[in-house]
């Protein structure tokens, strides 16, 4: 359902959210990139999460940052747990203070992406 067009405006999303030191909820990265998402539908969620982690292993490899962490719960404020499986993958290193590992890294991906 998501194809690379999708997948591109969605990195392009992400990167703009990185510019403006900001973060967003999953509803509002479906509405804005115009994703058409049903997130009662665990297949779709599932293709979502897949599509972060691929934008975040590809942003890891080229940059050492993770693209997909600026896509958070807004009840929490941090990415949700399948988020960070998806980062053990890509590093192949357990995070054991999600909340330290979140502060670190986003404050990585805005320093790479709108610095000071």
């Amino acid at each position: 359902m998501l194809d690379e067009t999708k997948k591109s405006q969605i990195r392009d999303f992400l990167i703009g959210l990185a510019k403006k030191k900001s973060t967003t909820g999953y509803v509002k990265l479906n509405e804005k990139v115009k994703l058409g998402l049903n997130f009662s539908e665990e297949t779709q969620m599932n293709e979502l999460y897949d599509v972060l982690d691929d934008i975040s292993a590809k942003s890891y490899k080229d940059s050492q940052v993770f693209l997909g962490i600026v896509i958070v719960n807004k009840m929490r404020n941090r990415p949700s747990p399948r988020f960070y499986k998806g980062i053990e993958k890509i590093t192949g290193s357990k995070i054991d203070d999600t909340d330290d590992f979140f502060e670190k890294e986003r404050e990585k991906l805005y320093d790479q992406y709108a610095p000071k």
